[in-house]
């Protein structure tokens, strides 16, 4: 009866072990994944510093090849809006090349963009997805 208490007991503590160390990892991708999110914000000086940082942020994860060429635009604007500051307006324009010329292929933008005074923009040029030649432009705007 002594044997099967104390395997109960070391049970317990090897699932409180797993425990412990599932919270600690879960937590440190969290952090890992989130932080560099309000890092990238608000460690800007000026919208055109600002612009290049979300399309570099956007682009290192592969979110923003993903939103354009899967044209899930309706996720690039809710990233957007929750990246960005409220104060500042925005505008991304998605051009495809065909034909030798770049066409517009979708404008995302906030609601009040077109009343800004003030506006900076920064490009990102996408090769392809999946293996696929297809060249984009990316160009996102800023304005206060």
């Amino acid at each position: 009866m002594h044997g099967r208490l104390a395997s109960r007991g070391q049970a317990r503590v090897f699932e409180a072990v797993v425990a412990c160390t599932l919270i600690l990892l879960t937590t440190s991708y969290a952090i890992y994944y989130l932080y560099p999110l309000s890092q990238t914000v608000s460690s800007c000086e000026g919208l055109p510093q600002l612009a290049e940082k979300v399309l570099l942020y956007l682009s290192q994860p592969g979110l923003l090849d993903r939103c354009v060429y899967l044209e899930d635009y309706e996720t690039l604007q809710q990233v957007l809006e929750q990246l960005l500051p409220s104060d500042i307006e925005y505008q991304v324009v998605v051009y495809r090349l065909a034909s030798d010329t770049w066409k517009t292929q979708a404008v995302i933008s906030s609601p009040l963009f077109h009343r800004c005074a003030t506006v900076y923009s920064s490009s990102t040029y996408l090769a392809g997805f999946n293996g696929t030649v297809d060249e984009r432009l990316v160009v996102l705007s800023l304005g206060s």
